[in-house]
């Protein structure tokens, strides 16, 4: 398939130094620091129409932001939709209360932070920490008049930049994340698109420290270049789906339309699939959905040999189906690459959820340079981007991926919205810290949730 390549309260001691930072805890000799720099999420509840600011100045001292603490390196506000005029005032206040060195400002379908995703009811929250020393985290914007010079974003000192993108759904996403790639290809890019109230109405903010906070026109992305040499971001990506049938090869398709698949018409396929389901009714009857439901999973190109899991297939729906018994999906295809049926309801999601997080962090434990004495070391933070078609509109369960994440792999600071569309690699990536590893290209997903985890790999003195 044709990559779409687009490019809880903070928890352990402080020991305070010179510069604000932390210091390592003493011990046997790990590969990396254990030791937490602060980071923090909050979140409060909005009424529909009325007051936001009272809720804003909650969730900054629900932050708990002391003057003991150091100033944060990023803070990221989100804020609903029924407030979208009031994002620039927002996150100039968020600006003036934190004084970190970015601040980006969003508007989400719901919110994440402070241990709960709330997309049922306005909410705001507020995430901020602090970077590894040495580490610049440095914004860059495009617009549809200007776009960065991509390879002068990140210096050639060798440390590996990772990026997070939060961009309007009318901007040129697909041209910054492929243009990422290309220029860093061993670098991971992770982030949302914003939902903005309509399409005349700006749903980004920006703020750096010594500027003045500005909203950013229509059409724009946002992107933060964060590169220091004890700095990981590692992200993780769950799509919400459930293989089903083995995989076929495609033997004709033209652009987005399988003809045939293993030399018979699509259709076929699918039938044929469909009938080897006779005893699970429920799989049955989603696969047979004409609407939702029903996807289809192929190797995405670039992956290569890293496409060796099941669920590293990436996932598109199917649209439809034409006479000659082809099959439509939301995306380009190609001659000779593996595609798999799927199915997605809560069960698919949950079940597809449990396996990605579970498989990251085997992947981290049997990786042996984040553990500690035999245990874990935890990421300093993370962010989550999660499509505003998961949440209460996918689960019974309230807070359903937060707490599965926060069970599987990290019980650290999070904070994100709810997107309408999500950016990452399939799969799981950033973990391969060889010279050159292999490029996990990057994608624009929907129905999932990403985690963009950032690590401290301070060596201990």
């Amino acid at each position: 398939m044709k990559r779409a390549a687009i490019m809880r309260p903070w928890v352990g001691a402080m020991l305070a130094v010179a510069a604000g930072r932390v210091g390592p805890l003493r011990g046997a000799l790990p590969s990396m620091s254990v030791t937490q720099l602060p980071w923090r999420s909050s979140l409060a509840r909005v009424p529909e129409l009325g007051d936001w600011k009272a809720p804003l100045d909650a969730a900054l001292k629900g932050l708990d932001w002391g003057r003991s603490l150091p100033r944060p390196d990023v803070a990221l506000l989100v804020i609903p939709r029924a407030y979208t005029l009031s994002l620039q005032e927002a996150c100039a206040i968020v600006a003036r209360t934190l004084s970190p060195a970015v601040c980006v400002g969003v508007i989400g379908a719901g919110a994440i932070g402070g241990h709960e995703e709330v997309d049922s009811e306005p909410a705001l929250c507020v995430t901020a920490g602090t970077f590894p020393a040495k580490t610049t985290v440095t914004p860059f914007v495009l617009t549809r008049e200007r776009m960065p010079l991509w390879s002068q974003l990140a210096p050639g000192d060798g440390a590996r930049p990772a990026f997070l993108l939060l961009a309007d759904p009318f901007s040129a996403i697909s041209q910054a994340a492929a243009a990422l790639d290309e220029a860093y290809p061993a670098s991971v890019v992770a982030g949302g698109l914003s939902c903005p109230s309509s399409d005349s109405a700006p749903s980004l903010a920006l703020y750096t420290r010594g500027a003045r906070c500005r909203a950013l026109p229509i059409g724009s992305v946002v992107g933060l270049c964060i590169r220091g040499p004890h700095t990981e971001v590692h992200t993780v990506c769950a799509q919400g789906a459930a293989p089903v049938g083995p995989a076929f090869e495609v033997t004709k398709a033209r652009n987005n339309l399988v003809l045939e698949l293993g030399g018979r018409p699509a259709v076929e396929r699918l039938t044929e699939v469909a009938r080897s389901l006779e005893g699970d009714k429920r799989t049955l009857a989603l696969l047979r959905r004409k609407a939702g439901g029903r996807d289809c999973g192929g190797a995405a190109e670039g992956e290569g040999d890293a496409m060796k899991d099941e669920r590293d297939f990436l996932i598109r729906q199917v649209l439809g189906s034409e006479a000659s018994g082809g099959i439509y999906i939301g995306d380009a295809v190609r001659v000779g690459m593996q595609l798999r049926f799927h199915v997605r309801d809560e069960l698919a999601a949950q079940e597809d959820l449990k396996a990605v997080l579970g498989r990251y962090k085997l992947q981290r434990q049997f990786s042996g340079r984040f553990t500690k004495a035999g245990a874990p070391v935890q990421p300093l933070a993370s962010f989550q981007f999660s499509c505003n078609g998961r949440g209460s509109n996918m689960y019974s369960k309230p807070n359903f991926d937060l707490n599965t994440f926060r069970e599987l792999v990290s019980d650290v600071p999070t904070g994100g919205f709810f997107c309408n569309g999500e950016l990452a690699p399939v799969g799981a990536s950033g973990l391969d810290a060889s010279p050159s590893p292999a490029p996990r290209p990057t994608h624009l997903h929907g129905f999932t949730s990403v985690w963009a985890l950032i690590y401290d790999t301070t060596p201990e003195a």
